[in-house]
């Protein structure tokens, strides 16, 4: 079932999706995630209007410059998997996508999507941290950059997101996940970067905020695990810490 009255909006142009957020105080944004729509079947949001931003211009493009890829926020998980400048670049990106749910979700969820919505749960979080990437938030046409380590620590609100910078770099990165074997969401989600002295542990997954760090030590003591049933915090820790250690941490 849906909310009694749901209104639907779907801007063309960045000016008029932020006016629509900005006009009603129970309006939610989707930028492509399955999950928003199943919570407003069931009820679990109080909203009215649902602003789509996939009509959004540029913003389902990939394009790569001598410094870093950037990935417009439409850009599908299917897509992101595909994609051969990300396998070359970034393999550990496109295996996070592949690792998303399953084929017809990867086909309808956005970059965008899994960050905005899904947050410390998506297996995307944790690679885009490691590999030090940033994302550009609007609440106004200007837009800020922050770092995608940032902008998952705060609360950013009702800002529109709408592109990624990942930056080319010498170093690697390799990541893993453990899913729910019913669910398929990710139990805990680890990736591994190393550049020389340089060293970044990020996990994601079952927690309310992912952590990146220089250490799996440091990482894990920053987790804020939610509770699963049949898994406890303990365990997912100890799963962590052995898939970092299997990734070079």
């Amino acid at each position: 079932m849906l909310p009694a009255i749901l209104e639907y909006a779907a801007p063309t142009t960045l000016d008029e999706a932020i006016a629509l957020i900005d006009s009603r105080g129970d309006a939610i944004f989707d930028a492509g995630n399955p999950s928003l729509i199943h919570d407003l079947k069931a009820r679990r949001l109080d909203v009215s209007l649902l602003i789509d931003l996939r009509r959004l211009p540029g913003m389902d493009m990939i394009v790569v410059s001598d410094a870093a890829i950037e990935i417009g926020g439409a850009v599908t998980l299917r897509t992101l998997a595909a994609d051969t400048r990300v396998l070359q670049h970034f393999p550990a990106l496109a295996a996070a996508a592949e690792s998303a749910g399953d084929p017809q979700s990867r086909g309808m969820t956005t970059i965008a999507g899994s960050i905005d919505y899904d947050r410390a749960e998506s297996p995307l979080a944790s690679v885009l941290m490691a590999l030090g990437a940033s994302m550009t938030l609007h609440e106004s046409a200007k837009g800020v950059t922050r770092t995608v380590a940032d902008a998952l620590a705060d609360n950013v609100g009702r800002m529109i997101l709408s592109s990624f910078s990942v930056p080319l770099s010498p170093g690697t990165c390799t990541t893993d996940s453990y899913l729910h074997p019913a669910s398929l969401a990710p139990l805990v989600s680890v990736a591994v970067y190393n550049s020389g002295d340089t060293r970044r542990v990020a996990i994601a997954g079952s927690v309310r905020r992912a952590v990146v760090a220089d250490s799996i030590e440091a990482a894990l003591s920053g987790c804020d695990w939610f509770d699963v049933l049949g898994f406890s915090a303990e365990y997912r820790a100890a799963r962590a810490q052995v898939m970092a250690g299997r990734l070079g941490a």
